[in-house]
């Protein structure tokens, strides 16, 4: 009876630790960790949380053994630091953040089981968070806005470009029958001192490649004031790794930038750096194929 009522318990609870992991996760704990022992206090200015909720949590996580105590200062355990640890060989945060996203459409199952229908709002946090409205920078021929808005037929979409591109951005909308959720607004996106007020959501595909680094970085902030507080940034693009010989299709896309006297590819960590200094705060990677990837971060 008690070996049964054991299993039983130990099943029910199974949420719990992993909810501790996830939130320590989404909140980054771990690579504030990597940085030194800190106290909850630090840690809290660090990734900014409050305090005291913050310190129950990294109790938990060093009841799990993913930290270590002492004198009041936390640390990160050897599981941790070899996995969790954003910049470190072996890191498997962002893998494991994709298990956030699955918390939300799993606590629906009861629904979904009872009535053979997926709720509505089981989606991705992004669109749990209510995006009605997103912007497509540069977004040319309006393929991405177009996709974005049949796959979430709540979404309007606009789409951010000069004349010319434009013209092609109207014949895709229409032929998608998307004139009723995506339209377009012409502008420079180097000239223009705003792209927009109000934004739940703005999406870049490629577009900062085009650019040299000041010019790119003032077009992050542009997109970063389009976005309301707690909007969404969303930044597609060829990056080069730290060292910027590799990938290799990235160190050439670099000579074609450089013969083209335009931009150049930058790394993950240049486009992030941007998007701090605009007040977004970088939340994951994600890797896409042909040589490219997403950061994606939330204006804070």
């Amino acid at each position: 009876m008690h070996r049964h009522r054991a299993m039983l318990e130990r099943l029910a609870s199974g949420f719990m630790p992993a909810r501790v992991l996830l939130t320590a996760l989404e909140l980054e704990v771990f690579t504030a960790c990597g940085a030194g022992a800190a106290t909850a206090g630090q840690l809290a200015r660090r990734i900014g949380a409050r305090p005291a909720p913050l310190a129950r949590l990294l109790d938990a996580l060093a009841a799990l053994g993913l930290l270590r105590k002492s004198g009041g200062r936390y640390r990160a355990a050897p599981a941790a630091r070899a996995g969790l640890v954003a910049g470190r060989p072996g890191y498997l945060g962002d893998i494991m953040r994709h298990r956030a996203s699955m918390w939300e459409r799993w606590s629906a199952l009861t629904t979904i089981v009872r009535t053979g229908r997926v709720p509505p709002h089981v989606d991705t946090k992004e669109r749990e968070r209510g995006a009605r409205l997103v912007m497509d920078v540069g977004g040319g021929p309006a393929v991405y806005a177009c996709a974005l808005a049949r796959s979430q037929p709540d979404l309007s979409v606009v789409v951010f470009d000069l004349p010319g591109p434009l013209a092609y951005a109207r014949e895709t909308i229409a032929a998608c029958g998307m004139g009723g959720r995506v339209s377009v607004k012409a502008g420079d996106v180097c000239a223009a001192r705003a792209f927009g007020r109000g934004f739940d959501g703005v999406f870049m595909s490629n577009l900062l490649h085009s650019f040299k680094p000041p010019v790119a970085a003032r077009v992050v902030r542009k997109a970063a004031r389009a976005l309301k507080a707690g909007g969404f940034l969303a930044v597609k693009e060829f990056f080069v790794d730290p060292g910027r010989a590799s990938p290799a299709f990235a160190a050439l896309f670099s000579i074609n930038m450089l013969v083209a006297d335009a931009g150049d590819v930058y790394t993950r960590g240049e486009v992030e750096g941007w998007m701090r200094a605009a007040g977004v705060k970088p939340l994951r990677y994600v890797k896409l194929p042909q040589f490219s990837g997403i950061v994606v971060g939330r204006r804070i």
